[in-house]
C-alpha cells in the first residue's frame, strides 16, 4: 500500500464511500492509503482549526500494520504544517484504537461518561503542550459541562458544514 499525501478534490467521490465521509471532506489534511489495484485501503485527516484527526481503515486491510503507517504519515505533516496539537476522540470502549493513539503519544484530556468517548489530545510542539495544560485545567474545573458544549460545538462548525454535499448525511 502507497500512502499520498491527497485533497479532497481528487478523492471526493470515493471518499463518499467509506464511513464518516463528511469528516473526510471538511479536512485540511488528506493522507490517502492506496491498494495495489488502486482501491482505497485508508484514509486519515485532520479537519478545522481544532485539528480534529479523523483515521479509518477499511475492514479487509485491518490488522496489518496499516493504522500505524498512515497514522504515522500523518503526524509526521502535521509537524511539517506546523500544527501544535492533534485531537481526536475514541469511544471509550474501543480498546484497539485507545492502544494504537497511546502508542504515538496521544493523551487523554477527558473521559466523557454520557457519549462514553474518551478526548485524546497530540502536542506536537511547545503550543500544544500548554495548549493540552490548558484543556486539562478546565476540564478539572468543569469537566463534562465543558466538554459536552464543546464537543457539540465542533461537531456543528465541521462535520455539520459539510453536510449539503452530495452523498453526505
Amino acid at each position: 500500500m502507497r500512502f499520498v499525501l491527497s485533497s479532497k478534490e481528487a478523492f471526493g467521490s470515493e471518499l463518499l464511500d467509506i464511513p464518516w465521509a463528511d469528516a473526510f471532506l471538511s479536512s485540511k489534511i488528506l493522507v490517502v492509503g492506496i491498494k495495489d489495484d488502486g482501491s482505497f485501503g485508508a484514509v486519515c485527516g485532520v479537519r478545522s482549526v481544532f485539528n480534529i484527526l479523523t483515521l479509518y481503515v477499511c475492514e479487509k486491510c485491518r490488522g496489518r500494520g496499516i493504522g500505524n503507517q498512515i497514522l504515522e504519515k500523518t503526524i509526521g505533516i502535521t509537524r511539517e504544517c506546523r500544527l501544535g496539537f492533534i485531537l481526536l476522540g475514541v469511544p471509550y470502549n474501543n480498546v484497539q484504537a485507545l492502544r494504537l493513539y497511546s502508542k504515538f503519544g496521544f493523551k487523554e484530556v477527558v473521559h466523557l461518561a454520557k457519549p462514553g468517548l474518551r478526548i485524546m489530545m497530540l502536542p506536537t510542539d511547545f503550543v500544544g503542550e500548554v495548549a493540552y495544560l490548558f484543556l486539562c485545567g478546565i476540564t478539572s474545573l468543569l469537566p463534562n459541562v465543558f466538554w459536552t458544549y464543546v464537543v457539540q460545538w465542533i461537531h456543528d462548525r465541521t462535520v455539520s458544514d459539510v453536510k449539503g454535499v452530495a452523498g453526505c448525511g
